[in-house]
């Protein structure tokens, strides 16, 4: 089997039968990542350089994700420089942004958002380690007041909101 190539055959095994070895892997990294609370799983995705905010679903599914990734990794057929089926532009690093905007409830059509927080990472694509990261805020402008929803989902409250500096 080529580099980055999928045997059909053992698609079809890992997805219908899971009979595949690396099935009962994956199967036990997620139960360990399930039996975790939200503290430890923090404290994991801290230990290994990623972000740690978000609800609990989020940090879950990314100490999953992470976990997933590093047995396919370990399980490759590929050599370390190899264009990899994951790594198709062959990337050494890539800057993950995460706007956080005004919001309301509904997601009323009419509904003007402006960007309140930016956030930036620089993401190793070859150890998965976050490399450095970037944070800033932005006052709004056009709607200055929160909305009881925008403070709730982004934890951002009114009096830091005025504090920012506009863009």
């Amino acid at each position: 089997m080529a580099c980055g190539s999928v045997d059909e055959e053992v698609w079809q095994e890992v997805k219908h039968t899971s009979k595949h070895p690396i099935f009962k892997k994956l199967c036990i990294a997620s139960g360990d990542v399930n039996s975790l609370s939200k503290g430890e799983i923090k404290e994991s995705l801290k230990r290994l350089g990623l972000p740690n905010r978000g609800d609990y679903h989020v940090i879950k599914q990314r100490l999953k994700n992470h976990k997933h990734r590093s047995i396919a990794a370990a399980e490759s057929d590929c050599p370390p420089n190899a264009v990899h089926p994951t790594n198709p532009l062959n990337l050494d690093y890539l800057i993950v942004i995460d706007f956080e905007a005004t919001c309301e409830k509904g997601c009323p059509v009419n509904w003007v958002y402006e960007i309140i927080e930016f956030p930036a990472i620089l993401l190793n694509i070859l150890t998965l380690k976050v490399e450095d990261t970037f944070h800033s805020y932005c006052k709004p402008v056009l709607e200055p007041k929160l909305t009881t929803f925008c403070k709730q989902l982004t934890n951002i409250t009114q009096v830091s909101a005025v504090r920012f500096s506009a863009l």
